[in-house]
């Protein structure tokens, strides 16, 4: 029987601390606490995602005093997908026989020096929120959010642009498909409005008009953002989103593409029945490497 293999997308993010000084002092002293943070050591309590199940993490590993290679587990506990019967005509009830749930891991890679996360993302699959609140349930970790990293740096861009003077958005609506993150306002209103359509897509447009001094919101545009960059994936998964910026070198405006942009890799294993430290270990392998090779790049990107 031929093997079958699994691909898993795997995205990059910068953790980004909210420091009051932000001097070298804080700086490290927040790195440290991130490192001990990915390690996942000792008896984790455990965060619930949504209403169907709950995250945890196996213990990561330091490779070279500098990097963390581990993986984080979504257990879906009710609302269980169906098996097919023994004739393979129909589905049945699946039965754990003892077990909590099903598991789906996604293994991480943690740069504690660039403070960059590499993370596989799945549906059904650990989601960036739940993560944020499992650190914050182990660790003492002050506030701090994931910062995608894009590829041609366009979040930069966009965040130091002098205005915003249009926006080009689009929403999917795959009923098949769980929810992933929570949206946010915005995106919130226009989800609602796919879903009383019965819609499966919807394109938004915004423009400030003709006044060049009058910008769009950014603050607003920020969070809708971040939403974007963290759905992929999910059943309200943004699959545009694209902005007209002041550009704050040359004052011109031009077109960036936030979801086109950003830095994507995959992982390859052979599919399994249950989740194994075999595949695990395999992933974080793969994702060392794709880091690696991506490393100095990254950096040239990212400012602590």
């Amino acid at each position: 029987m031929a093997k079958k293999y699994k691909e898993n997308s795997v995205y990059y993010y910068q953790i980004s601390p909210h420091l009051i000084k932000a001097d070298d002092k804080e700086i490290k002293l927040v790195k440290k606490r991130f490192k001990r943070a990915f390690k996942f050591k000792g008896k984790l309590k455990t965060v619930k995602q949504g209403t169907e199940g709950s995250i945890s993490a196996i213990e990561g590993k330091l490779m070279n005093d500098r990097y963390i290679g581990g993986a984080v587990i979504y257990t879906q506990e009710s609302n269980l997908p169906p098996k097919m019967d023994d004739t393979g005509t129909r589905t049945e009830e699946l039965q754990l026989k003892g077990f909590k749930g099903l598991g789906y891991d996604s293994a991480y890679f943690y740069d504690t020096e660039t403070m960059v996360l590499s993370i596989e993302s799945r549906v059904p699959g650990v989601t960036l929120a739940a993560l944020q609140t499992l650190i914050y349930r182990n660790q003492e970790i002050n506030n701090f959010d994931f910062k995608p990293i894009a590829s041609v740096n366009d979040y930069n861009r966009f965040l130091k642009s002098e205005g915003v003077t249009s926006m080009e958005m689009e929403v999917l609506n795959l009923d098949e498909i769980p929810k992933k993150n929570e949206p946010v306002k915005g995106v919130e209103e226009t989800i609602k409005l796919v879903e009383d359509t019965n819609g499966t897509k919807i394109n938004i447009n915004i423009s400030s008009g003709r006044n060049k001094s009058k910008f769009l919101d950014k603050g607003y545009l920020k969070n809708m953002v971040d939403y974007a960059l963290q759905s992929i994936g999910g059943q309200n998964e943004v699959s545009k989103f694209k902005l007209n910026i002041v550009d704050i070198d040359s004052g011109k405006v031009v077109p960036i593409d936030l979801i086109s942009g950003r830095v994507k890799d995959k992982t390859k294993i052979e599919k399994v029945r249950a989740i194994d430290k075999f595949s695990i270990a395999e992933k974080i392998k793969q994702l060392e490497g794709s880091y690696l090779r991506r490393r100095q790049d990254i950096e040239e990107m990212i400012k602590l």
